[in-house]
């Protein structure tokens, strides 16, 4: 049995709110103690990005990346409750919290007010984080609530789907990571006599997905071997069925199941719904999921005008990425190239149910004659909209 929330019963989460503000407050003033936990894809991108300046030269001598893969099984059924509370109640050196709600108005150019709700958390006069902790987890995090007349309580592991769960269950694995892992991948460079001026490897984790990267064979064949052992003191061990690599380990050939090539020859190791260049480390959306059904059951069209302005939000998006993570992004894209490169996807799909959309495809051709020299004199666009690199998409089910 999978214990998860029970979604017939009031919601937990109401409850659960002033905890998770808190545990959001200990992410972001220590956040070494959640090892190399990763909350959302703008830490990922953060994290690459501060990797791949650090080591442009070896990019650039296209040096082979060694890339290893791991999934934690049955993560959330494992987690020991002993461990969690002794680590919850370490982290939080202050006993109370005050919870602060705060409004922020916006006033927009018809002059209606827009608002938008900001809850924080911060040091002062409450209850007590540790029994507060203990109180509301044990509403959404712990308890199987009921299952027919009977309630159970849950000996081992934590329950999915409440506010909590993800956070407690990256302070327990970034707790593994600090006393086990950290000193395994310092001891592996000091027996390789690499230098500590900076790390050799990245080293991240989704809540219980980890991705270990490196220029070192030795030192990614180390890392795999140590993920296989497991972790006896911590009950973790790794689903077997889930590791990805790209270079052989042992007597075992590279881990094509979980490797995906494309027809243009170019390899990437899926990840947590991303795809990662085994070459360049660049990322992409993992659709490699949806090779084997009709995509028409999985994806819903959003039917706006957003692709009108689909330049201006990706000036937008380099924007904040300058602001809020000190990256100097260049965008060399022109507008009328990204309506070029919109029409053309557009026309490649819809080509594929012809007889339906013949009208379509009559005005979408006429609107893309006005751009057709772009095509013939940008290698860059061509080697966008060849098939070869994209080839995932082609074999979708229409």
């Amino acid at each position: 049995m999978r214990p998860l929330v029970n979604l017939r019963a009031k919601s937990k989460d109401a409850n659960l709110n002033k905890c998770h503000l808190i545990m959001k407050k200990l992410r972001d003033e220590k956040p070494e103690m959640f090892g190399s936990s990763v909350f959302d894809y703008n830490n990922v991108h953060q994290n690459l990005s501060q990797f791949i300046s650090s080591k442009r030269s070896q990019l650039m001598k296209k040096l082979k990346v060694y890339i290893v893969v791991a999934d934690v099984s049955k993560a959330f059924d494992c987690v020991s409750h002993d461990m969690v509370l002794k680590m919850i109640d370490d982290a939080f050196k202050c006993d109370e919290y005050t919870v602060r709600k705060c409004s922020k108005v916006i006033c927009n150019r018809s002059k209606n007010s827009l608002y938008r709700f900001d809850s924080n958390a911060s040091i002062g006069n409450g209850n007590s984080i540790y029994d507060l902790s203990i109180q509301l987890s044990s509403g959404g995090g712990i308890f199987v609530d009921q299952i027919g007349q009977k309630y159970y309580l849950q000996q081992v592991g934590i329950a999915q789907g409440s506010k909590l769960s993800p956070n407690l269950c990256s302070l327990y694995y970034g707790h593994l990571e600090n006393s086990v892992l950290s000193k395994f991948l310092h001891d592996s460079k000091l027996n390789a006599g690499e230098a500590f001026s900076e790390p050799e490897y990245l080293l991240m984790r989704f809540i219980d997905d980890f991705i270990f990267i490196s220029f070192s064979l030795e030192h990614a064949q180390k890392f795999l071997n140590r993920m296989r052992r497991g972790f006896v003191f911590y009950n973790c061990y790794m689903n077997d069925s889930k590791y990805g690599f790209n270079f052989c380990a042992g007597n075992s050939e590279p881990s094509s199941n979980r490797l995906y090539r494309g027809d243009d020859g170019v390899s990437f190791m899926p990840w947590s719904g991303l795809l990662i260049n085994c070459e360049t480390l660049e990322i992409q959306a993992d659709y490699t999921r949806y090779l084997d059904i009709t995509i028409i059951s999985t994806i819903t069209v959003k039917m706006h005008s957003s692709t009108k302005y689909m330049h201006s939000l990706i000036v937008r998006r380099m924007q904040d990425v300058e602001l809020y993570y000190n990256v100097r992004p260049v965008l060399k894209l022109r507008r009328k190239e990204t309506i070029w490169l919109g029409l053309t996807a557009y026309i490649r799909v819809l080509q594929q149910k012809q007889s339906r959309y013949k009208d379509m495809l009559t005005l979408l051709t006429a609107e893309l004659g006005r751009y057709c020299h772009l095509g013939h004199e940008c290698d860059t666009l061509r080697y966008a909209v060849d098939d070869s690199h994209s080839s995932m998409f082609w074999k979708f089910k229409f």
